[in-house]
């Protein structure tokens, strides 16, 4: 899986088919992506960690520490595993979809790798402006879809923490088209628990 806005080193496949051919326990393999207007600088080394007390994802800390998930910018993946573990969850529809994956690989005993020559450049936040409406409502209902997913006795915090770090802040703006974006976000999650899944219906920003 490749976003459409990177650009990719020619070796880069060689490189994560060569990772997974050397490791057989590995089910999926990222690279090292680095941002596309600072070519040299990293922005991320095979994968993050994610906390499933909020549903946010975070840096690892240092580049030798274990990961939680790959990013889906540059992901690859056996072929086999799908039959195991199945595809993306088309629920979440942007962010948290490979978070998602990556631990149910994991849940199954599977190991991800990390391909440090697999080089790729990330365009990150062309294909939707990052802080803006929809990528409120997509990030603060794809956490919470998580958390609940794995962790769902952690949601009332998950909604708590949501409150502080995306509700109040808007507030104190005065953002009000964002802040109209995250209730909508919150809207569709707890309609969907209520219903007893995981899921939320594809609904439009409020404008």
């Amino acid at each position: 899986i490749l976003n459409n806005d990177t650009i990719v080193e020619s070796s880069t496949l060689r490189e994560l088919v060569t990772e997974l051919d050397r490791n057989p326990p590995l089910a999926a393999v990222g690279g090292t992506l680095f941002w596309y207007d600072r070519p040299d600088t990293v922005q991320v080394a095979g994968g993050w960690c994610v906390s499933l007390w909020n549903g946010f994802s975070r840096r690892r800390a240092g580049n030798h520490a274990r990961f939680d998930f790959i990013s889906g910018a540059c992901i690859l993946v056996r072929l086999e595993v799908l039959d195991t573990v199945g595809l993306l969850d088309e629920r979440y529809f942007l962010y948290s979809e490979e978070v998602d994956w990556c631990l149910r690989m994991r849940r199954w005993g599977l190991e991800l790798g990390y391909a440090e020559n697999a080089r790729v450049w990330h365009k990150e936040g062309r294909s939707m402006r990052r802080q803006g409406d929809w990528w409120d409502y997509y990030s603060v209902r794809s956490s919470l879809l998580l958390v609940h997913k794995f962790r769902p006795a952690r949601v009332p915090v998950a909604l708590m923490w949501s409150i502080y770090r995306c509700v109040l802040p808007k507030i104190a703006r005065g953002q009000w088209r964002r802040l109209r974006a995250v209730i909508r976000a919150y809207g569709d999650f707890l309609g969907a628990v209520s219903r007893g899944r995981s899921e939320t219906p594809e609904r439009g920003i409020p404008s």
